[in-house]
């Protein structure tokens, strides 16, 4: 019955390494038996949701089975033993990558499945059921005390660089930058991430590979253009340093390659004006996605002061303690800005410590108290977070309180800026709960890494030029990107980034307020070549390939749904 199940989810016509991958995200992602793992694996690589009866009975069949075991009578030794086992037989992938992975997440499957009061509450949280009496009484719920306490008086926002020629900020996120990567070594290898060197030899190109995570001579190459090319006054990083090889990691592995990440930022930009403003992403934490609170037997403050200590030089002291607390912080680099970067491991749908009742450092209260702030000193605020708010990452109970700030502070959010998907994708918050406004829009900006078949990319902001009251309210947004195979045949140039387009050109828009936005959204419903047009965009200009009628309702369900549940209704009912 296993295989049965098994081969429903399996794609036969796919290549040895798009099969690596696909099992690496299954197994990464889950904890449980490894069929498990597969189900997940099909909620990640659609926007289709999952949640049937099918999926759900044999999800609470196979965590009820877990559960028994690990209470009654095993260790996480034989937890490890077990999920190895079940893996190579399955022949899900290779047994390094099996006994590697079961080794990484078997000490938090047990802890997990020996503190959790009610098991069915994992397959609610990983969305293979619904069931309303969980929903009401999330363990992970994160209140926000102050909304229904009077505004705070409005301050007409100051005004910087009136008549002045546009600012500029680049958005950086998904780096994984690998530090093995070698070229002219095997790109289509058996394991979920190639171009290493004990993978033998092959054609992996001399500044990467589309089918691999990002070269040091590249990203090099990238932080030197944008600090001579760009001459940004900011850059952003929205998280994701290390590399994909989730099944041969350690603490120290990942917190190597994070502090290497930023070394080299920090020498790229050493000599300007560039402030660096960065956040956490989903992979620097081991294993992958796994968070625990800030304090408490198990937690992450080892995590958050290593990450501190990195970014250091681009921290004030203040930022450096809140870091440090919990891993957020904001900042106010200049007069009239206030930036804050937020920990979305609290909202991490595969974070299973969320499945307890965990402290997630207060965040969302704190978050209301810095808008707060912002608000009454007539700053604009810029928000940092890997993970897109709302959709299907994302817990909708962090979804819908983060909804409700915006609700009450989106006059001084100029912009929110995400990654964690590696392409690009915008998505518009309306007015909450009657959600008839647009009030917000998040930036989902394309990777670095050309990971699993896309052009390496970043986003240029424009910002500032005077034309608007708020000197930090986004006027454009220009993607770039660098064609790998190109470059590749010419190893003695120094690569080239190309302009890919810009959003106010290209779909047309007088501006990027929300409402804008959602015009242009609204119009690729019945617009089929302005859709097309956005979605050959969607991979960083690499071919995306086709997109059918379900594809696209898919898509623009996506960018217009501020939680997975309206995301759902959308898909099928709209």
């Amino acid at each position: 019955p296993w295989r049965i199940c098994w081969g429903m989810f399996r794609q036969s016509t796919a290549t040895a390494h798009t099969q690596a991958i696909q099992a690496a995200m299954r197994a990464q992602l889950a904890f449980s038996l490894l069929l498990f793992f597969a189900l997940i694996a099909n909620s990640q690589q659609s926007h289709i949701p999952i949640e049937n009866s099918i999926s759900c009975s044999i999800c609470k069949t196979v965590v009820n089975i877990a559960y028994d075991i690990v209470t009654s009578h095993s260790s996480v030794v034989a937890l490890e033993d077990m999920l190895g086992n079940a893996c190579v037989s399955l022949n899900l992938t290779t047994a390094a990558v099996c006994r590697g992975l079961m080794a990484e997440f078997a000490p938090t499957v047990f802890y997990i499945l020996t503190h959790i009061e009610t098991p069915d509450r994992i397959c609610h949280q990983l969305r293979f059921c619904h069931d309303k009496n969980l929903a009401e009484n999330l363990p992970n719920n994160p209140r926000v005390a102050h909304l229904d306490e009077p505004i705070a008086p409005y301050v007409e926002p100051m005004t910087i660089n009136v008549g002045g020629k546009p600012r500029k900020m680049v958005q950086l996120t998904d780096i994984h930058l690998d530090p093995f990567y070698e070229p002219g070594s095997n790109a289509n290898c058996m394991t979920p991430l190639c171009c290493r060197s004990w993978e033998g030899k092959g054609d992996a190109g001399h500044f990467g590979d589309m089918k691999c995570d990002m070269s040091e001579n590249l990203f090099w190459n990238l932080l030197v253009h944008i600090r001579d090319e760009v001459k940004p006054d900011y850059v952003l990083f929205t998280g994701d340093s290390v590399p994909h090889d989730v099944w041969n990691q350690t603490f120290e592995y990942n917190m190597d390659v994070s502090r290497v990440v930023a070394e080299t930022m920090r020498r790229a930009f050493r000599h300007t004006d560039i402030k660096v403003i960065p956040c956490m992403g989903n992979h620097e934490p081991f294993p992958i996605d796994q968070c625990p609170p800030p304090t408490g037997e198990v937690n992450s403050t080892e995590l958050y002061r290593s990450l501190t200590d990195f970014w250091s030089d681009w921290l004030t002291v203040d930022a450096e303690l809140a870091m440090e607390h919990a891993g957020y912080f904001s900042l106010t680099p200049e007069p009239g800005l206030r930036v804050i970067s937020l920990n979305m491991q609290s909202a991490d749908l595969m974070n299973l410590w969320n499945l307890l009742k965990i402290d997630d450092g207060g965040q969302m209260d704190w978050l209301e108290k810095q808008l707060g702030e912002a608000q009454r000193l007539g700053e604009d605020v810029w928000i940092l977070g890997h993970i897109p708010m709302g959709g299907r990452w994302c817990n909708d109970d962090y979804s819908i309180k983060f909804h409700k700030l915006l609700e009450r502070y989106h006059d001084v959010i100029q912009g929110i800026f995400s990654g964690h998907e590696h392409t690009s994708h915008v998505r518009v918050f309306r007015d909450w709960p009657k959600r008839t406004t647009p009030i917000a829009v998040t930036y989902i900006s394309p990777s670095v890494t050309p990971y699993q078949d896309q052009h390496p990319g970043f986003r240029v902001f424009e910002f500032g030029n005077g034309k608007k009251t708020h000197s930090f309210e986004l006027t454009d947004c220009i993607t770039y990107n660098t064609h790998l195979p190109e470059i590749n045949l010419h190893p003695e140039r120094k690569p080239v980034w190309n302009r890919v387009y810009s959003v106010k050109e290209a779909f047309g828009m007088k501006d990027l307020s929300p409402a804008e936005w959602w015009r242009v959204l609204q119009r690729m419903q019945t617009d089929d070549a302005l859709f097309r047009k956005f979605y050959s965009y969607v991979r960083t200009g690499a071919p995306p390939g086709e997109c059918n009628a379900d594809c696209k309702k898919q898509q623009l369900c996506h960018m217009t749904t501020e939680t997975y549940e309206t995301y759902s209704e959308c898909v099928f009912h709209v």
